[in-house]
């Protein structure tokens, strides 16, 4: 849009300037016509133009009304050329303005990626960002919406001034409030790095099935199995509580316990409370997963959370009929399962800094 809008004021100001060309000729005509001597014919460079209207009449020695019409199709050309190189300016500064505009509009919305996830203040409330929306947990504070515009991000009438590590906001009365991420606790870093191994062995199952190398694949699911080589480097609690989640990580199938909805799993989280996350709440809670169910047993689109005790991984439920699958997991007939697209494993890695999953970033544009 600027470029054309520049080609436009160039041709216009070309147009302009020739238009200004014409008038200063006519009028140098007419300057001459008066200072030269009687009877004395014009200088050769004037000469050479005699095919202009008032070039001709000045050649003739008289100023006629074909000279006076010459001259003023000249101051008029001229200034039509001006005014319209002088729009056309106007139209370059507003298109300036408005590219302006969309930039810090883009810019905003990249610090909204970087804001998701946990967050605690200063007096030590656990805030989470999720989407476009930010709830301040243990209190009886509703969600508030979060604002994008040309300033930046506002959040209950703060606006963010600073987004590294920290994220710092300047309230109307000019004061700050920083919030910072949470210190990750030992157990969750078990967790994510248990649920990690487990899908690079599902990964690596995958890609031996796929080269017909039964040896490995079969060496693959005993060790999927019982995980026994990786839970070795766990204390005893700890290899007892993550042994019962074993089988379930991202793109694995399952049916529900109760409800025998069949599913997948988007992510896994060490716990339902946010608080827990931040290490303020109860941390023995069940680990949770982030679901898609099948669109026969629940709403197109619809992402669940459910406990680690409510559903039952089987590969009985593969396939699914989901209208987000294709966008977020590759299907895997070889183990029964699926695998993540990047789009998917992009929010996954996102997970591990933000410390929650956030479902937002799986449905906005690549």
């Amino acid at each position: 849009m600027i470029r054309s809008t520049i080609k436009m004021f160039q041709c216009w100001l070309t147009i302009g300037l020739l238009g200004c060309a014409i008038a200063a000729w006519d009028a140098s005509c007419f300057a001459m016509n008066f200072a030269k001597p009687a009877g004395q014919a014009l200088p050769l460079p004037v000469r050479g133009f005699s095919r202009w209207p008032a070039a001709q009449a000045l050649t003739d020695g008289k100023f006629d009304n074909a000279g006076t019409g010459g001259y003023l199709a000249g101051a008029v050309g001229a200034l039509i050329g001006l005014v319209l190189s002088a729009r056309s300016c106007t139209i370059v500064a507003r298109s300036m303005r408005k590219s302006s505009g969309r930039s810090s509009v883009r810019s905003a919305r990249v610090a909204l990626e970087d804001l998701q996830g946990l967050w605690q203040d200063s007096d030590s409330n656990v805030i989470e960002v999720s989407g476009t929306v930010v709830q301040w947990h243990g209190s009886t504070a509703s969600p508030r919406p979060v604002y994008i515009t040309s300033d930046g991000v506002s959040v209950a009438g703060s606006r963010l001034a600073c987004l590294s590590d920290n994220a710092v906001w300047q309230f109307p009365d000019g004061t700050y409030k920083e919030w910072m991420r949470p210190l990750k606790t030992e157990q969750e870093e078990n967790f994510r790095s248990f649920k990690d191994e487990i899908l690079s062995l599902r990964q690596q199952l995958w890609a031996a099935s796929k080269l017909e190398d039964f040896e490995t694949a079969d060496a693959l699911r005993e060790e999927l199995h019982s995980c026994s080589t990786f839970l070795e480097s766990f204390t005893q609690e700890e290899q007892q509580r993550l042994a019962v989640g074993r089988q379930l990580t991202t793109g694995v199938c399952f049916v529900h316990r109760e409800w025998n909805h069949r599913g997948v799993i988007i992510a896994c989280e060490p716990w339902q409370d946010a608080r827990a996350a931040s290490g303020q709440g109860l941390q023995d809670g069940k680990p949770g997963y982030y679901c898609l169910v099948d669109e026969r047993n629940a709403a197109k689109g619809q992402l669940m959370f459910f406990k680690e005790d409510e559903i039952m991984p089987t590969t009985m439920a593969f396939p699914l009929q989901n209208s987000l699958i294709d966008e977020l997991l590759v299907p895997c007939p070889e183990i029964g399962g699926y695998l993540p697209r990047p789009k998917l494993q992009q929010a996954l890695e996102r997970q591990h800094a933000c410390r929650r999953f956030n479902w937002s970033t799986c449905r906005t544009h690549d």
